[in-house]
């Protein structure tokens, strides 16, 4: 046995088992003992409003316009029913008959559910996600139970109760919007849909998207997400979601800001607003447990992200994101702040969170603006959230799995200082229902809690109330509150009234792509969402602005984005002529002239080819111009990463034989552009660039080795030049690619072919089962921290990255506690045989 890989592989399993820890649960605390165990934010004050037996594993709560309180109970969670047993999820209506806050009575409006989730109220019953349909459940006789159900929607994925569609909720533009929940699925009309005409010819796929319909019409589509567990507005329209790691995103560009832009190409259509991941800090007081000491004290489960919204917490609250930690026993609180077309933000306290418990049953996962201004906490009070899909084997059936499931309860957090009705009673004071009078619901616009704005919005969008135009002119006219103008603009949609808008407001996907090009291009420094909002104001005519870029010094990300787009729309007369004009204002502006042709070249299908076909289309002097804009890019003195890449990118448009031998010079020594040559070379067509890359190519990490191998297959010279490199050693064989791998041993080319096949089939299966076996022994030796990391740099950081050491570019496998010694021998030694 290979005496290194033992000890690497001894290293790792016994830290492995080093992590792995047995957990146990705390005994439970009674409603009055956990409501004195949190500790608050010292200007706010927490209280009761329902628990167990009233409320068992509740997930979702709503608000009737009525004020009862509707409660979404998750009892099937974690492993759902057996085959052929009912769904144990059910939608209770919880009543305060007496006003004293307390909501008890409850009658079961539904049950036998599998895996419900979400619910909103519409018309005279209830829209709910569960078990990856969407319902439209009511209630015909008054009694508060359901005797009417009709599948709406249905194809949304339902592999893991963590990652299912959820939270329904009614949005600024009337429609209604759903969050994917991660795993996506294919949509397709349910059985009892009532719009057949709008039906799609295919199934709706979700992929990496959230979901809207528009519950008048019928008509569906995506919208850019995606979220997992939850699903917020402010009162702006802007639209916040949330997953496990990421507590807060803002979705930025949405799908209509696309199709405005059909050449732009970005990596990602949300903002972070809350640090994320490893970014993310948390200050938990209870002894908490992740599935990897690498995630201790940061967002493992965030959920239920919501932007308050209420007039109960002290003023400097409105419009902060609150988002649950189950895993963690606290709820995380931080004040965003506009900044360009996003927001960033901050704790709301330094290093103190602004709930937290050390009862470890605490599971806060979600959260609600209520009728009375409170801020409303789910708690589904369990032994143990983490679904065992997610945990060591070890403990996947632990006995205290199940603790809790006879346990529920509801919080609402108000200020301090301040007297707060029950939701009962400001409900029947205010006149809110769903009779409500038409003066009486435009009245309610103007309230200083989102609730009661948002019902009545909904309401009389509902009923189609057309007779408040005037009552919502003088709104939109004479109101000065975000929440109010934003109410009052979505009744003007839903109903089709035109009035004028109102001079300084504007919902947020209107406004944040809207704008006069010029004073964005005088900003100094753009961010990179301005150069998004510069090309999707450009839309579909990316080479205008182009022009307009060339003669000014702009940013130079701007500049190469905006012709990366002209190149993608590949029209011949606005290419030649971009190029043209480039190349003509060359001496007086060098770098613009080098961006905008290298965006073009990283736009255009063939690339590289693409821009010499269109230089050569030119006239003759068109080639010497582009050699002589190189040569003045390479004399320059400045030296700025941006000028440095841009160099490397023109070496390699370049078909100058002089440049060519500049690069293999610049690879053969050492120098810190590795990967700016490594691209260069395998942008160049000529064989001396191939053989120089040959040369490189065993030298370079795995990120990199990956494009130059690829780059090697484009001719049988260079194909044979990356064989030998195989045969003689230089390279191992899974270097290749499997999928190149496959290419090549199926090539028409016979001599290749055979090469190919004995150099780089791999071994069958059942070698891989003898090997496992032959090095089961190294689990038992003694491990050894420190030299397992020395292993780990030399071996796997140049893609993984575990703490700060490595690349973070291949998967993840810093999740040490989820893997057991096995299972991590078993991926050393067979990596192909499934990747996480």
């Amino acid at each position: 046995m290979n005496g290194t890989l033992a000890r690497c592989l001894r290293d790792v399993s016994c830290l492995l088992l080093a992590f792995t820890a047995t957990v146990s649960a705390s005994d439970p605390l009674s409603p009055q003992e956990a409501q004195s165990s949190f500790a608050l934010h010292p200007e706010c004050r927490i209280e009761l409003v329902a628990c167990e037996p009233d409320v068992i594993d509740p997930v979702h709560i709503a608000f009737a316009p009525n004020g009862k309180l509707w409660v979404v109970e998750y009892s099937d969670y974690p492993n759902g029913p057996q085959d052929g047993e009912p769904g144990k999820s059910r939608i209770r209506v919880l009543s305060d008959d007496d006003g004293d806050g307390r909501y008890t009575n409850p009658v079961t409006f539904a049950e036998g559910l599998i895996f419900a989730n979400g619910l909103m109220h519409w018309r005279d019953g209830v829209i709910v996600t569960t078990n990856g349909q969407v319902l439209f459940m009511r209630d015909t006789d008054g009694d508060d139970v359901c005797d009417d159900t009709q599948q709406w929607f249905t194809g949304f994925a339902t592999e893991n109760p963590q990652l299912r569609c959820n939270h329904p909720t009614f949005g600024p533009d009337n429609k209604i919007y759903i969050a994917n929940g991660l795993r996506g699925g294919k949509i397709v009309p349910g059985k009892d849909y009532p719009w057949p005409n709008k039906r799609l010819p295919e199934p709706l796929d979700i992929s990496g998207r959230d979901f809207r319909f528009d519950p008048f019409t019928g008509e569906y589509e995506t919208i850019s997400g995606n979220g997992q567990f939850g699903l917020t507005f402010d009162d702006w329209g802007n639209r916040f979601v949330c997953s496990n790691r990421n507590p807060c995103n803002h979705i930025v560009l949405e799908e209509e800001h696309l199709r405005r832009a059909p050449y732009l190409r970005v990596s990602k259509v949300f903002e972070e607003v809350s640090p994320a991941g490893v970014d993310s800090r948390l200050y938990p007081i209870s002894r908490t447990w992740t599935t990897s000491n690498l995630h201790a004290n940061q967002f493992t489960a965030a959920c239920g992200v919501t932007i308050y919204r209420g007039n109960a917490l002290p003023e400097s609250f409105y419009g902060n994101s609150f988002t649950c930690e189950p895993t963690g026993n606290l709820v995380h609180r931080d004040i965003l702040t506009p900044s360009g077309i996003t927001f960033t933000s901050k704790p709301g306290r330094e290093g103190i969170e602004f709930l937290a418990t050390k009862d470890e049953w605490f599971r806060p996962v979600n959260l609600a603006n209520g009728p009375d201004g409170a801020l409303y906490v789910v708690d589904m009070y369990r032994a143990v959230i983490e679904h065992p899909q997610f945990v060591p084997d070890e403990l996947k059936n632990r006995p205290d799995q199940m603790l809790g499931i006879d346990k529920g309860r509801i919080w609402r957090i108000v200020s301090k200082s301040a007297t707060v009705e029950s939701p009962a009673r400001i409900v029947a004071q205010e006149k809110v229902s769903s009779t409500a009078g038409t003066s009486d619901l435009v009245n309610l616009l103007l309230h200083a809690n989102t609730w009661q704005r948002d019902v009545a919005r909904q309401l009389l969008v509902e009923r189609r109330e057309m007779e408040v135009e005037a009552q919502v002119r003088q709104i939109l006219l004479s109101s000065k509150s975000p929440g109010t103008l934003a109410a009052a603009f979505s009744v003007q949609e839903g109903l089709g009234l035109h009035i004028d808008d109102h001079p300084d407001f504007a919902p947020a996907t209107n406004a944040r792509f809207s704008g006069d090009v010029e004073s964005l291009l005088a900003i100094e420094e753009l961010s990179s969402w301005d150069i998004v909002k510069i090309q999707v104001i450009a839309g579909t005519e990316p080479a205008q602005l182009c022009h307009r870029l060339l003669d000014r010094s702009a940013d130079p990300d701007l500049v190469a984005q905006i012709a990366e787009a002209v190149g993608r729309k590949n029209q011949k007369d606005e290419i030649e002529g971009l190029i043209k004009e480039s190349l003509d204002h060359a001496l007086a502006h060098p770098w613009q002239s080098a961006y905008l042709l290298i965006g073009l070249s990283k736009g255009l299908p063939d690339h590289r080819a693409g821009i010499w076909k269109h230089i050569h289309n030119l006239d003759e002097t068109a080639e010497h111009q582009f050699q002589r804009l190189v040569r003045l890019c390479l004399q320059a003195d400045q030296q700025s990463h941006e000028r440095v890449s841009a160099k490397y990118s023109l070496l390699g448009l370049s078909n100058d034989g002089g440049t060519l031998r500049m690069i293999v010079q610049i690879s053969e020594g050492s120098n810190i552009f590795t990967e700016l040559v490594t691209r260069t070379l395998a942008e160049r067509p000529e064989p001396e660039a191939a053989v120089a890359l040959v040369k490189l190519l065993p030298k370079l990490p795995t990120s990199l080795r990956n494009t130059a191998v690829s780059s090697l297959t484009d001719n049988s010279f260079e194909i044979h030049l990356l064989l030998d490199l195989v045969e003689n050693g230089q390279l191992p064989a899974l270097a290749v690619d499997q999928n190149i791998a496959k290419r090549l041993m199926a090539h028409a080319d016979p001599v290749i072919k055979e090469k190919a096949v004995r150099l780089l089939k791999q071994a069958p299966p059942e070698d891989r089962v003898k090997v496992l076996a032959e090095y089961q022994s190294c689990l038992t030796l003694e491990s050894d921290p420190l030299r397992g990391k020395q292993v780990f740099v030399k071996n796997c950081a140049q893609c993984h990255k575990v703490g700060d050491v490595g690349v973070d570019v291949a998967p993840d496998i810093s999740d040490s506690r989820t893997k057991t010694p096995e299972y991590l021998l078993t991926n050393i030694l067979d990596p192909n045989r499934a990747i996480d």
